[in-house]
């Protein structure tokens, strides 16, 4: 393969080794833009050692684009395991995971030639200056390749027939222009078949956990799955994937997966994404970080640092800089004061709970790298892009953070706070991995109610306490994100004394468009996804609410001027320990700041027999 005919230089001078390269050794990148891609040597004798024979050589974005050349990205699977495989490169031992080498091999046995850019091999891992320059450039790198290779592993017979199945099915363009793909009679006639089990194995490798997974399938030009030596377009995965996601009746497609619904997700956002960028509409970096709590980085700085190449939100925000040399609790406190700064809101302290991996964060900077294993669905969301008349939560009204919020030490976040009341009670932690469980919890919570308030009275906030109740455990909100419409009655049946109830069922007044999906699922969910990880609060005065796991009696429920929802705040010798973001019925919508002078620092409580109840601003540090 001619070098001087692919436009490549090939690097000739002596770089810098380390003890993981076996021989081969770096030259460094010295020109704008230049990154590495990599060919298989078609002259290497690979039948001596059996060893993958590679060839390196540096090349420019631009040069790339003058000499209209096309090279394929690779994405795959790091992992935690050992390099313990060996490769050529320019004749050079060097080390690769087993994964990288088996990718490598199977790449080798299609049809796919040329050039190939693999983050693991053409940035040098081990120079901090380079790898933040490349990682940096990792939005261009991928958007430059003409395709996207997605290694998800070796094939078995399910996962082969789950790939025909997609393969053959028919791609049309639905009534509003938008591709579907055609698998009715498919489902129809493999009902519990193993093809649909085989989809699910497919969506349930770790490669989806990924986190780098996001900007990877966003921008390349063309994204396309290699399993074994079967490929797939990432779009008929996708499509495939929306059409299971849309069905009312998953239980077909998932007889023996419960977490099969989740795999299904991940896939059809990722395509959302992508079709997002390509029609050039915004993706906000706080978005991404809500909506993939459950990805997973090596480094916990790659959390954070994988979506900027994707986010529209971040171009120049010299907050947000990829930077490896930083400590992982600088490049979280950066996010904070990123959104602090361009958005003057607090909420982005509301991503977080405890407890945090990384013990010297502050209580109010998120723990980017556990959420998965600490958080529940936001309260505080950042998708307010989202089209529809959505429900946002607006606890404190127009009001914004201090000024000063972030000029008092690293460790510390100045903020104008509203002491609304003490919690009392707190109730057991929600955690439905089945809906029996939920409905055990409810009950629970239920008891907890009629004992400490009473079902008799009228609620502080306004309305019966059973329709106050009724509405806390969904946070207020369908599952479409809608406001549950007057007269929400999602547990009428524990109202009557029914232990596990057999229906959920919604109000007269429920809107049109909630009404068509007025099914049991419906109640369900919305019940399960803001319940769940939470626990019951109800404070002094009787307000009723959803607490963070760590929330304990004695906290106090406050509001903090320019966050979007009630939170959770601990006394700590003269500072403040935050909690967690929470939701209480009857201060979601300003409330507490309704004709409120908030100069005076002085306000009324919204209940009746507390009319008297005076609420006063303090200024407060949280550590």
């Amino acid at each position: 393969m001619s070098l001087s005919f692919l436009g490549l230089r090939q690097p000739f001078e002596l770089g810098v080794t380390s003890q993981e390269l076996l021989g081969f050794q770096y030259v460094p990148l010295t020109r704008p833009k230049e990154i590495r891609v990599l060919y298989f040597d078609e002259k290497a004798d690979q039948t001596t050692d059996g060893l993958i024979a590679l060839r390196i050589a540096h090349i420019t974005l631009a040069e790339i684009k003058e000499n209209h050349r096309k090279y394929t990205a690779l994405s795959y699977f790091w992992g935690t395991g050992a390099k313990d495989k060996v490769v050529k490169i320019n004749g050079l031992g060097f080390k690769v995971t087993s994964t990288l080498e088996s990718a490598l091999r199977n790449i080798g046995n299609t049809d796919a030639s040329g050039l190939f850019w693999i983050d693991a091999i053409c940035i040098n891992q081990n120079n901090v200056p380079e790898k933040n320059t490349q990682v940096a450039m990792m939005g261009e790198i991928y958007a430059a390749a003409s395709v996207t290779l997605v290694w998800l592993g070796e094939c078995n017979p399910a996962i082969s027939e789950a790939i025909d199945m997609l393969e053959e099915a028919r791609v049309f363009h639905n009534d509003f222009g938008v591709p579907a793909i055609d698998l009715n009679h498919t489902i129809n006639d493999l009902n519990y078949n193993s093809v649909w089990q085989g989809v699910h194995v497919l969506l349930a490798v770790p490669w989806w956990r990924r986190m780098w997974v996001i900007q990877e399938i966003a921008l390349g030009q063309r994204a396309m799955i290699l399993c074994g030596t079967k490929t797939l377009m990432f779009q008929r995965l996708a499509l495939g994937a929306e059409f299971a996601f849309k069905q009312n009746d998953m239980k077909h497609i998932f007889p023996v997966c419960e977490n099969g619904f989740s795999n299904y997700w991940r896939v059809y956002t990722l395509m959302q994404y992508r079709m997002r960028k390509q029609e050039g509409n915004p993706i906000l970096l706080q978005e991404l970080l809500e909506n993939n709590v459950s990805c997973e980085a090596s480094d916990p700085r790659d959390m954070v640092f994988s979506l900027f190449g994707l986010a529209t939100n971040t171009g120049g925000a010299p907050e947000l800089t990829v930077d490896y040399g930083l400590p992982v609790e600088e490049v979280y406190l950066n996010i904070v004061k990123f959104h602090i700064r361009e958005y003057e809101s607090l909420d982005m302290i509301c991503h977080g709970a405890h407890p945090k991996r990384h013990r010297n964060l502050a209580s109010w900077v998120p723990d980017f790298s556990n959420l998965k294993e600490t958080t529940s669905s936001s309260l505080a969301t950042f998708s307010k892009s989202w089209p529809g008349n959505l429900y946002w939560y607006n606890a404190s009204g127009t009001s914004i953070p201090n000024n000063d919020a972030l000029a008092h030490g690293p460790g510390i976040l100045r903020a104008s706070a509203i002491f609304v009341d003490k919690i009392a009670h707190v109730g057991e932690m929600c955690w439905p991995g089945r809906f029996s469980e939920l409905f055990k919890c409810l009950a629970s919570w239920n008891s907890i109610i009629g004992a400490s308030i009473g079902f008799e009275r009228d609620y502080i906030g306004g309305g019966p306490v059973i329709d106050a109740f009724n509405r806390t455990i969904c946070g207020d909100k369908a599952r479409s994100g809608l406001r549950a419409p007057r007269g929400w009655r999602g547990l009428e049946a524990l109202e009557e004394g029914i232990d596990i109830p057999n229906d959920f069922r919604l109000g007269p007044e429920v809107a049109d468009e909630v009404r068509r999906e007025a099914w049991v699922g419906d109640a369900l969910q919305a019940v399960a996804l803001r319940s769940h990880r939470r626990s019951l609060i109800i404070t002094k005065t009787g307000y009723i609410g959803l607490g963070p796991p760590e929330v304990q009696e004695g906290d106090l429920v406050s509001i903090l001027l320019g966050c979007s929802v009630p939170v959770i705040l601990r006394p700590k010798g003269e500072s403040w320990w935050f909690v967690g973001e929470s939701f209480v019925c009857g201060i979601m919508d300003g409330e507490i700041l309704k004709n409120t002078d908030i100069a005076g620092k002085e306000t009324k409580s919204p209940g009746h027999e507390f009319a008297s109840q005076q609420y006063h601003v303090e200024q407060i540090s949280l550590v």
